[in-house]
Order: structure tokens, then C-alpha cells, then sequence
């Protein structure tokens, strides 16, 4: 369970005028999934959470906006390394591996995650992959 007892509200938008792209499905899923959780671990009660997928001039954006408690600014250069995990994140749970795998994930598609948060009222993680369209019969435009 992601956060026991805690009440949030999911809201997908999608941008459906995406070519069928060539990814690995797997990391896809993992840090989508992984953004997800750790926007939901980090909301209030009552707190939303938004996904947005959008493929603009070529690349492919995935993009995970909480309202939660937001990293603090010094935190933030260190965010991505393995094991390290902001000191305003009290008793919550986790490794510190998550976003590290994240930004791995990234990089072996040719592609890069950033952060933007304020404390106290929440973080946008944006994934920009570069975008290998596939034609018709499946094999790269």
C-alpha cells in the first residue's frame, strides 16, 4: 500500500495525438509508477495529484504534480542521488533509491527528468524522453 489511510485525488490528462513510440515499456511503468507513489506518500489528506502525458516537437512528457509537502531548495541538488532522501520527509517511508532509478531510466532513453518545487505546496517531476515514432509496419520512421 502506497499511503495507508490516506485520502488523494488522481487526475489523468493525456495527449491521445501521440505517435506509437518506441520504449521500454517496463522502465516506463516503473517510473511512472514510482512518481505516482511518491506524490501520493508525500500529499495531505484530500490532496491531488495530477499525470500528464504530452508528445510535443518530437519528444514525449511525462509530468507528476502534487500538492505535497515540496523539497526544500537544498535538497534539491542532491535529490537524484542513490540513498538520499530530503530531511523534511519525517517518519514517511522510503529508501532513497526510487528517484535515482528514475533519472537511470531516463538517461537509458536518451532523456532527462527535472524537478520544480516550492516547500509547503508541492513538487512537478517532468520526464522528457526524445521520441522514436514507429510507422505502420512497426519499424522506425
Amino acid at each position: 500500500m502506497i499511503a495507508p489511510g490516506i485520502q488523494v485525488s488522481v487526475q489523468l490528462h493525456l495527449d491521445l495525438a501521440a505517435p506509437v513510440l518506441m520504449l521500454d515499456a517496463k522502465l516506463i511503468r516503473f517510473m511512472v509508477g514510482n512518481l505516482l507513489s511518491n506524490a501520493i506518500k508525500y500529499s495531505p489528506e484530500g490532496g491531488k495529484v495530477e499525470l500528464r502525458v504530452r508528445y510535443e516537437s518530437g519528444t514525449l512528457q511525462i509530468e507528476v504534480r502534487d500538492q505535497g509537502i515540496g523539497i526544500p531548495t537544498q535538497a534539491l541538488p542532491q535529490l537524484f542521488d542513490t540513498f538520499h532522501r530530503a530531511a523534511n520527509v519525517g517518519n514517511i517511508a522510503g529508501t532513497g533509491l526510487g528517484l535515482s532509478i528514475v533519472q537511470r531510466a531516463a538517461r537509458r532513453h536518451g532523456g532527462s527528468v527535472e524537478v520544480r518545487s516550492t516547500l509547503g505546496q508541492g513538487s512537478c517531476f517532468t520526464i522528457t524522453l526524445p521520441g522514436v515514432a514507429l510507422a505502420a509496419g512497426g519499424g522506425p520512421l
